[in-house]
Formats: C-alpha cells, structure tokens, sequence
C-alpha cells in the first residue's frame, strides 16, 4: 500500500513538474515574440500616412562666382498623405520640411513644399521615395559682403529604413535649381545631402 502510495505521489510530482515546465516554456515563447515584435516593421492599419523626421545636413552651393558648402544645420522633415493600392505599398502626400542653422555665416536656413511619392518594399521594412516641389533659402555665405536668399524648384531622392515599429534611419540627396533674390546671378546649382532618424505612422484614422 504504502508502495502505491509513493508511486501515485511520484507519478504527481512528475505530471505536475512537467505541465509548470511546459507553461515556464510557453511564457519564454511569448517573451521572446513580444521581443522579437519590437523590430518588426510598422503595419498598416488605416488608409493614412504621417511621417517625421530630424536630419543633419551637408550642403554644397555651386554658381560661376562661388563654390561653397555648410555642415551646420538641421533639416526637419514633415509629410503626410494616404497609402494606395490594394497590396498597400505606394504612398502618396504632401511634405513641408524645414532647415535651420546654428551660425550667422555658416548654416542654411530654408522652407521646402511640395509632393511625395513612395512605396513600401519588404513589408515596410524599406520605404524609397520621390519629393518634387519648391524652396525658398537664406544662403550660409557671403556674396559681395552680403548673405542673400535664392528661390527655385527642388528634387529629393531617399530611402527610409524601419528598425522598428515606425522608427528608422533616413538618407535622402536633394538637388535644387535656384536663383538669386534681388541679385542678377545664373542659376545657383544646391545639393543638399541629408541622414538622420525618422519615424512613419500607418494607423492615422482621419
């Protein structure tokens, strides 16, 4: 009797240590799918889109008179649009970005507008895009003593990558044909190249 006992115990304990090891492993399984989430791209849950994003900038201003560039600015990036097609990969909307300097002599300060086309590759994962619109610039050097604004059309090329929910890394080049405010000069060539981090949100219900 007291064998059968013991064996019913053992029996228990052994069932019962069993059934807490295989709960322990369902827990570490969510754990780490939860974990694993975190570096998921962004889903799509509405039809609209925002994005923003901080840049530093590299800026290279050519002309027949000059040949100048400046590292001392921040562009920040603003868009917002919808997102077509039935697979959900092409996004559509308008963007107003924004550079401002930290120098007098040195730094760009400028307002960009205008469309923004791109899509969504690998899930999201990837995000290369198209921007075509206007700037107006407050130059960061001097011309005949004087710093001087320029005006013109802009073409932006950048891919965004997703790290995770949302949240990645931006590098984008855009080139803009210019002229000068109040200055009889040829066009003033700019490239314009920009890196920093960005975040997309897909679950806009407007």
């Amino acid at each position: 009797m007291r064998v059968l006992i013991l064996c019913s115990l053992w029996i228990f304990f052994l069932f019962g240590a069993e059934e807490k090891e295989q709960e322990f492993s369902i827990l570490k399984t969510e754990e780490r799918s939860k974990e694993d989430s975190r570096f998921l791209p962004a889903e799509v849950i509405t039809p609209y889109y925002a994005s923003f994003g901080v840049n530093f900038t590299y800026s290279n201003f050519k002309n027949q008179y000059f040949d100048s560039h400046s590292f001392n600015s921040l562009t920040f990036m603003l868009d917002f649009g919808g997102i077509l097609l039935e697979k959900q990969n092409l996004l559509l909307g308008f963007y107003l970005d924004g550079s401002v300097g930290g120098g007098k002599s040195n730094a760009l300060y400028g307002v960009f507008t205008g469309l923004k086309i791109g899509g969504r590759l690998l899930d999201g994962r990837i995000i290369p895009y198209l921007k075509i619109g206007a700037e107006y610039m407050h130059l960061p050097f001097t011309y005949q003593g004087r710093q001087f604004n320029a005006y013109g059309l802009d073409l932006e090329a950048g891919a965004f990558v997703d790290i995770g929910k949302g949240y990645g890394l931006n590098l984008s080049c855009r080139y803009g044909y210019n002229k000068a405010f109040r200055l009889k000069l040829d066009t003033i060539h700019t490239s314009i190249v920009m890196f920093g981090f960005s975040y997309y949100d897909f679950s806009l219900d407007w």
